[in-house]
């Protein structure tokens, strides 16, 4: 009977001792127990922007990852990859689901931006014969080519982004005119006549060539006063330094050339008092004066193109605009 219960408690004791630390014991009547499945995890891509240049909704993909959980893991989207998107921005929620029916949820945003537009879309260009558009296929020889001027290739420039509006670059260029007095009385009529919502004004190299110094003192006032008189018939001006020229060239142009640096430090001092944006373009060509041509004056239709994308960068900086995109 010692022995019955003496075994007994033996049996319980180790029946007990299986239970109290749960490790492999072949006496436990059981085998081993593995870990378990780790966590199931989704991970959602980083915020998604796209641009849809004519405000169409757009086709968007992207690919959620996930880890852990057991057996085959099913993931669906809302909306789902490859889906149109519609300009605003849209909120993916994400869901993974394994064989246990354990879940994981993310979400992250597909922000997919309209037609970028201007606040101004009407220009007119006035000027000289760099507006205008001369080139000078030698040192002797000069051509107006509309084609080749920069009105004509900011206006393309501008028609390739903003494509839902009509915008127009007028060009008002006359070859040889100073500023003072016929640029300053011609702007007047000007601003009636086409009444822009915006000018782009760039002379004053006539000035130079003709009145040197004295140029200081007539044409940089007759700016200021064209600036002025285009602001209060409600223009935004866009006023340009004017383009350097070359010095030692065939024609020696070296007077002229001197004095630019300074009148145009004057020109940047116009915009600053009058609150009117500045287009310099004197360092633009200094950096490359190949972009000058044979007469050591006029631009190259290269040179051209390079003050059409000067304007076109400061337009797009001072007009764009975009509306904030709502969430879908």
């Amino acid at each position: 009977m010692i022995r019955i219960i003496s075994a007994a408690s033996q049996a319980l004791r180790l029946a007990l001792f299986c239970i109290a630390v749960s490790i492999e014991v072949s006496g436990c009547g059981g085998g081993p127990m593995g870990p378990g499945p780790t966590p199931l995890q989704i991970s959602c891509p980083a915020p998604i922007e796209r641009e849809s240049p004519l405000g169409q909704p757009i086709t968007v993909v992207y690919t959620p990852t996930t880890a852990g959980g057991s057996g085959a893991v099913t993931t669906t989207c809302q909306p789902a990859s490859g889906g149109e998107f519609p300009v605003g921005t849209t909120t993916v929620q994400c869901t993974a689901r394994d064989a246990e029916a354990r879940t994981s949820s993310c979400s992250f945003n597909v922000v997919v931006k309209g037609a970028p537009k201007l606040s101004l879309t009407h220009f007119i260009a006035f000027g000289d014969s760099l507006t205008q558009g001369t080139v000078a296929p030698n040192a002797f020889l000069t051509l107006v080519l509309n084609s080749a001027s920069y009105p004509f290739k900011l206006e393309m420039l501008l028609k390739d982004r903003y494509r839902t509006q009509t915008v127009t670059v007028g060009n008002d260029g006359l070859p040889g005119e100073q500023v003072h007095p016929e640029g300053q009385d011609r702007f007047g009529s000007m601003l009636r006549v086409h009444d822009p919502e915006a000018v782009l004004l760039m002379e004053g190299s006539n000035d130079l060539f003709f009145d040197r110094d004295a140029a200081f003192a007539t044409a940089l006032p007759a700016l200021e006063e064209m600036v002025t008189e285009a602001q209060e018939n409600g223009s935004k001006v866009f006023l340009a330094t004017i383009p350097p020229q070359r010095a030692n060239g065939a024609l020696n142009r070296a007077a002229v050339a001197a004095l630019i640096p300074d009148f145009n430090k004057e020109i940047r001092e116009i915009a600053r008092r009058t609150g009117a944006t500045l287009v310099d373009i004197e360092p633009v060509i200094l950096a490359d004066m190949t972009l000058i041509g044979n007469d050591d004056l006029h631009p190259t239709e290269r040179g051209y193109q390079v003050i059409a994308e000067t304007f076109f960068k400061v337009i797009r900086e001072t007009l764009e605009t975009s509306a904030s995109p709502a969430i879908q």
